[in-house]
């Protein structure tokens, strides 16, 4: 009974091992970590990791195709070299993500499905987030998009929890339900530079119902079609969206017609 116990205990040390490393030549990550848990246990049982110094393609696959049970990463000490395509998807354990800096795309499905996600660091750097990156991150409530963003593309945020949500000036949009099964959101903010113009007239459709005469005219057709329901399938969720009220900030004359420069209106909206 006392050996159970403590191999119990020594199995459970084991998913929870916790490892800082320095990566002074890119390539060397798993070289690193191994010299770091040598004794300890295996990549599987890592559940935080903090790395610093320079990082590349390999590196990259080293964290997608064998550390799963990530609780935290912190790559904000990380440089990274040559093409980084990051995909943490199904990571259900992970809480807290720190990209690093000069990371300037977030590829499709990077962190779909970690449902237990509510820290996200994105680097000042990045241009554009993939399809589905935070799909079904259902507890993410808020993020910080940085102002070099331009593309996010269809499903980015889906079924998350924001409450709020802002998107810096001059995204395109490219895609469709970019920010759809959001059903705790109380506001949603954009400013001048929203443009639809490229987007297929059938992703133009509307995924909601004004509440107020006219409302759904001044909405852009662009972030109408964002909101509808997303696709969902036996893993996400089984219960029914249920209506939300969508008090609509907008900001300069270029997106509502009649209103002045700088002025805001909320427009209440109901998915």
């Amino acid at each position: 009974m006392a050996f159970w116990m403590t191999a119990s205990a020594m199995s459970f040390a084991q998913l929870n091992l916790k490892v800082t490393v320095h990566c002074s030549e890119p390539g060397t990550l798993f070289v690193k970590i191994m010299e770091k848990i040598e004794e300890l246990g295996e990549l599987s049982d890592i559940s935080e990791l903090t790395v610093t110094g320079k990082l590349n393609r390999d590196d990259c696959n080293v964290i997608n195709n064998q550390i799963k049970n990530l609780v935290l990463i912190d790559l904000g000490g990380v440089t990274c070299e040559g093409e980084f395509n990051l995909n943490l998807i199904d990571r259900s354990r992970l809480t807290t993500a720190v990209l690093p800096p000069n990371m300037t795309s977030l590829y499709g499905g990077c962190f779909q499905n970690c449902t237990s996600l509510e820290s996200i660091t994105l680097p000042d750097a990045i241009t554009s987030i993939g399809n589905r990156a935070f799909y079904n991150c259902s507890k993410l409530s808020s993020i910080h998009l940085p102002a070099s963003l331009t593309t996010i593309k269809g499903e980015a945020f889906s079924l998350c929890a924001f409450t709020s949500f802002t998107l810096p000036p001059g995204v395109k949009i490219d895609g469709k339900n970019a920010f759809s099964g959001n059903g705790k959101l109380e506001s949603f903010t954009f400013s001048d530079g929203i443009d639809g113009t490229e987007m297929p007239e059938e992703h133009r459709r509307s995924g909601l119902r004004n509440t107020t005469d006219g409302a759904q005219d001044r909405l852009p057709s662009l972030l109408r079609s964002q909101f509808a329901q997303a696709h969902r399938d036996s893993r996400q969720c089984d219960q029914h969206w249920q209506p939300v009220l969508l008090p609509l900030s907008y900001r300069g004359g270029g997106v509502a017609q009649g209103l002045h420069h700088h002025e805001q209106r909320h427009v209440p909206l109901l998915l």
